[in-house]
């Protein structure tokens, strides 16, 4: 079984932020280790005992949340996650019928205004970091663009527009994604060693891995006091200052790559002018 998980967190890899693959890892052992208590064979479970492990008294095991029950936010993703995971099996042929397709239950979620950094925090860490350039440049493309890890780490030399103030990035599902940069970005590229082919390398001159750009950003944590700083803060933080200024609902669902615009929605309160707005707003973060 350990090695069906593998082969499924693998599969993940282009598809989901570190973040998220750890959490799945997570989810799925946990969901593992249940059906060992009560002698479920997991390929071969029955759906009305999915619906029992979801609706279960499931206790946080980390976070600030830990030993405590799990929110409804973290049952819908372990939702998603055996989805994904049954989904997977059957497409690999391991099953013959995927458990969870026709599993019908919701949890009630409440909309939450996702958090971001403040400007001082802001300043604050470019204090921190400014003498090591290769540093400021993924922080500042992760917060000038809103890019997700993988899609950073995709980034090649051949992709880079300086003269339209834009970049071509593989985003989810192995889908281009344009997204455009500020001048600062420009300049702080070209500052870069170009012998490589990706962008973003190490001083070995390896390309960076998304798990690379987690480790990096999530070390700053121990630089303001909050619980985590990771890439993913910097894109909701770049998301929540584009909806304080001009840009429109659908440039920053289009900067960001969201599917839904519901889901850029959550951070709005109450062509070319596209970029002159994006240009605007992000020079002042």
């Amino acid at each position: 079984m350990s090695e069906l998980v593998t082969n499924f967190i693998s599969s993940r890899k282009l598809e989901n932020s570190p973040q998220t693959i750890r959490a799945y890892e997570s989810d799925l052992l946990r969901f593992i280790m249940w059906c060992e208590e009560k002698g479920i064979d997991p390929l071969k479970i029955e759906t009305r005992f999915l619906r029992t492990y979801l609706n279960s008294d499931l206790i946080a095991n980390k976070g600030k949340n830990k030993g405590n029950p799990i929110s409804n936010r973290s049952r819908a993703r372990i939702k998603a996650c055996l989805s994904s995971f049954y989904r997977f099996l059957k497409v690999e042929g391991i099953i013959s019928e995927n458990p969870i397709e026709n599993l019908v239950i919701k949890f009630k979620i409440s909309k939450q205004e996702p958090e971001a950094l403040t400007k001082d925090e802001i300043w604050h860490l470019r204090e921190i970091i400014k003498e090591n350039k290769e540093y400021v440049s993924i922080f500042e493309f992760l917060l000038g663009t809103g890019a997700r890890e993988a899609e950073a780490c995709s980034l090649r030399w051949s992709r880079v527009y300086p003269e339209s103030g834009s970049v071509v990035v593989v985003g989810k599902g192995g889908n281009d994604r344009r997204l455009f940069i500020s001048r600062k970005i420009v300049e702080l590229l070209s500052s870069l060693d170009r012998s490589t082919e990706f962008v973003f390398t190490n001083k070995n001159k390896k390309p960076y891995t998304p798990s690379m750009v987690y480790y990096r950003i999530h070390k700053l944590t121990k630089f303001l006091t909050r619980e985590s700083i990771h890439p993913h803060l910097l894109r909701h933080t770049f998301a929540t200052h584009m909806a304080e200024g001009r840009p429109t609902m659908s440039d920053i669902q289009k900067q960001l790559g969201h599917k839904d615009i519901s889901t850029t929605a959550i951070y709005v309160h109450g062509s070319s002018d596209a970029k002159a707005r994006y240009d605007e707003t992000v020079e002042n973060i």
